[in-house]
């Protein structure tokens, strides 16, 4: 009798040790199913990340990575073109203007000169440079007729003809924008920190790399501007719009951007060989004064630097002129030497 018990006792610890076996391999395939979901919605979420970023994402990569490996840099004294195969055009002609056909296959200069470009140069990721060296300016028309004036010391990177959907270029510098409207296709400009949407209007952008601000002036049409730092990963993106009228700001060091109503006739005067000051120190004229002049000009005294000015500047005048004028005006001396001019205080002794 007590035999058959212990078989029975036997059998039934049996069971319950192949029970407690069989949910331990549940549990575990289980796991192994939850660990590989895992790894595959990260895997998802990583493709959709590249492809939503490097693909879909605006600014586009190509144009800005054709923009970045451009190693020419605004000096020297003539305008020159890069082609999408890097062939170098210098353009000599004071303020050259380029004409692109409607088909991107030709670039007119100036009524005279006339560039074909071969198809390897007009593919659907062809792009040509503009390089205005300090002491120039240019102007350019774009295949789809869009107007744009080039300041001083400036890049612009566009393509020949423009893709369905989209139009893009990449601005270091200064530029005014007359944009042919068209609403299927936006049109943005982008700097190293705001990405500009427009479709059809007039503004100004201005982008040098040695100033603290980003700075787009409104004339016209409706603008939206999206900011970020440098990383485009890490920091969260923001869009603000602006209507005519408005000058937006964008601090690069603190990546906070401010607008205003306020007159916006300094910003475009430079295009018709003006410059109008108001309220500003005398270290952003002579910054100015410096780009369309091409030459160093540097202020010794810090209290000098810091002087308000305001007034007008025909700068089509030779540069003597121009610091004859303001050397009038600000109760300034300046001495010139090689392509460098210093400005001193006269009520300070210089040692």
């Amino acid at each position: 009798m007590s035999d058959n018990f212990d078989q029975d006792r036997k059998q039934r610890l049996n069971d319950r040790i192949l029970t407690s076996i069989d949910r331990y391999d549940s549990r575990m395939r289980i796991k192994r199913i939850c660990y590989i979901s895992s790894i595959a919605a990260i895997l998802v979420m990583g493709i959709f990340t590249y492809v939503y970023f490097d693909v879909a994402g605006s600014p586009s990569m190509s144009i800005q990575k054709t923009a970045s490996s451009t190693k020419l840099f605004p000096s020297g004294s003539d305008v020159r073109l890069i082609l999408n195969n890097q062939e170098v055009v210098n353009i000599a002609e004071e303020k050259p203007e380029l004409v692109y056909s409607n088909t991107g296959k030709t670039v007119n200069i100036n009524n005279g000169r006339s560039l074909t470009l071969t198809s390897y140069q007009t593919d659907r990721t062809g792009f040509n440079t503009i390089v205005v060296p300090l002491g120039k300016k240019s102007q350019l028309t774009l295949s789809d007729g869009s107007k744009v004036w080039i300041n001083s010391g400036s890049r612009l990177t566009y393509p020949t003809i423009f893709a369905k959907g989209i139009r893009e270029v990449v601005l270091q510098g200064e530029a005014i924008f007359d944009v042919a409207h068209d609403a299927k296709s936006p049109f943005h400009v982008l700097t190293d920190d705001n990405d500009i949407k427009v479709l059809g209007t007039i503004f100004n952008v201005s982008s040098y790399a040695d100033d603290d601000y980003v700075s787009t002036a409104l004339q016209s049409g409706s603008v939206e501007i999206t900011y970020t730092g440098q990383n485009r990963f890490l920091n969260t993106k923001k869009s603000i719009k602006i209507i005519p009228g408005t000058l937006a700001s964008y601090n690069k060091k603190k990546q906070k951007i401010n607008t205003r109503k306020t007159d916006l006739t300094p910003y475009f005067s430079w295009r018709n060989g003006e410059l109008i000051f108001q309220n500003n120190d005398l270290q952003s004229i002579m910054k100015r004064i410096s780009r369309h002049y091409g030459i160093d000009i540097s202020i010794a005294d810090g209290a000098l630097a810091r002087q308000t000015f305001s007034g007008n500047l025909d700068i089509n005048t030779d540069l003597d002129t121009v610091m004859e004028i303001m050397k009038r005006t600000s109760k300034f001396e300046f001495e010139k030497k090689d392509n460098r001019i210093i400005i001193t205080n006269p009520n300070i002794e210089r040692r």
